[in-house]
Parts: structure tokens; sequence; C-alpha cells
């Protein structure tokens, strides 16, 4: 057959079998495509809502820094809560191999019914055990605070003649433990 022999259909034919292929290719996106999106979007909006309900029973949650800091105060509310800590000090400095040779301690009493104890303490042992000491202590007790701290190679002495090469060292720190008052 030549091509001149087919005949094309009248142009209304054309135009409604373009009209059901567009409408067909419409069908195929909503249902087959979109639909199950739809069903999505539906469930989500279902869980938000149940979340939302759900919040508006429960009561909020407390901030992750102010949860802390009420564990630090109700740790400290204890009357022999100042006495067990600075024991608790001295357990760690043995613990790490760190001398303390001298210690003067302070209180007074700062505005919120907070009470600072500052501690002036002379460290002996070597750099990394001092170092450690300081680290444990502060991961240990969060209401302690290092304010200064100095660092020394003792002098050569008589008595040191043989430590030469001793890595051995002195550190002055002053340190601020801090407590509830337990006056009302």
């Amino acid at each position: 057959m030549k091509s001149s022999n087919l005949a094309l259909p009248p142009f209304p034919i054309l135009v409604a079998l373009s009209l059901v292929a567009m409408l067909g290719l419409q069908g195929f996106v909503e249902y087959g495509l979109l639909a199950p999106l739809a069903a999505d979007t539906a469930k989500l909006g279902d869980d938000i809502q149940g979340l939302r309900i759900k919040s508006a029973f429960e009561p909020p949650s407390v901030p992750k820094t102010q949860a802390q800091l009420d564990d630090i105060l109700s740790r400290l509310h204890a009357p022999d809560a100042t006495t067990a800590r600075i024991e608790r000090l001295h357990q760690i400095a043995n613990a790490y191999g760190v001398v303390l040779r001298k210690a003067s301690y302070q209180s007074q009493t700062v505005p919120g019914a907070i009470v600072r104890h500052e501690m002036t303490a002379d460290l002996g042992g070597s750099y990394p055990a001092i170092r450690q000491f300081l680290r444990a202590l502060l991961a240990e007790d969060q209401a302690v605070a290092v304010e200064a701290l100095e660092f020394s190679r003792p002098g050569g002495s008589v008595g040191n003649a043989g430590s030469a090469g001793s890595s051995a060292v002195r550190a002055q720190v002053r340190m601020a433990l801090y407590s509830r008052s337990t006056a009302p």
C-alpha cells in the first residue's frame, strides 16, 4: 500500500482520541503515583494530631541544663555534703598519686543561699598525675571550680641531688567548692 492511500481520520476524531489519551495519562498520574502519597500525607497528619493531643496532657519537659542544676543543688543540700566532698577530693588525689601537702579553707556566703568554700592547696606529684586528678575532680563534682593553678619544679636542694631528672612538680591550686546554705 502506498502512503497516499492511507486516509487520516477526520479532525474531530483525532481531537477526541488525544483527549482520551490525556485523560488516561492524568488518571494514571493521579491514581498510580499521587494516591499513595495522599495516603502517606493523611497518615502523617494523623500522627501529628496524635502528638499534639499527647503533648497537651503531658507536663512540659525540663531543659537539660535545668535538670543538671537541680541535680547538683539536691546533692549539695545535705548538711555534711561539704565534708564528704573534701574527703572525696583527698581520695581522688590518692588514687592519682597526688600528694596534698597543705590546704587552707575559707567559707563565705554569696547571694542566693549559696556558700562558697575557697580551698588553697599545695599539690605534689607528676604533671600528668596532677592534670588527671584535677580532670577527675571536675568531672565528678560539678560544683567545683578551679580558679587559679600555678606549676613549679622543686628547687635543687641537697636532699634532691639524685632527682635532678625527676618528673615531680608542685602545683599551687585555688579551688572554689559551692554548696547550699543550711541557714533559712
